[in-house]
């Protein structure tokens, strides 16, 4: 059985930003097939208005809307989209920012039901 992962949306930002970055090489492992790729409608939703933001499309030279667009496509196409409703399971408190609590608990919510081995996150 392959590896089960979970990519939140700062890790997809970076393996488009940087190809030669680890993100982009955990990526290259879910193409590779050594790893099952998971994401979540909320979190491809999140990426798309993301990639959008004019102060990340500078991050690199990579970020251009064509590539963005592949980009896109690219995960769409290995990924595995989760599209059962997930029920709430654990309290994760992090930040006195009540926005950055929300989204981090939907990331370690989404990922118990997939029972991913690997969740990459940035924070």
């Amino acid at each position: 059985m392959r590896t089960r992962a979970v990519f939140d949306c700062n890790i997809l930002v970076q393996a488009l930003a940087f190809d030669t970055g680890a993100a982009a090489e955990c990526l290259r492992m879910v193409e590779a097939g050594k790893a099952e790729l998971f994401v979540s409608k909320p979190t491809l939703a999140e990426l798309r208005k993301v990639l959008g933001y004019p102060h990340i499309r500078e991050i690199s030279p990579n970020m251009t809307p064509v590539r963005i667009g592949a980009f896109l496509e690219r995960v769409r196409f290995r990924a595995t989209l989760v599209r059962k409703n997930i029920k709430h399971l654990m309290d994760y408190p992090r930040d006195r920012d009540p926005l950055r609590d929300f989204r981090s608990l939907q990331r370690w919510r989404f990922r118990i039901p997939v029972r991913a081995g690997i969740f990459l996150t940035r924070q």
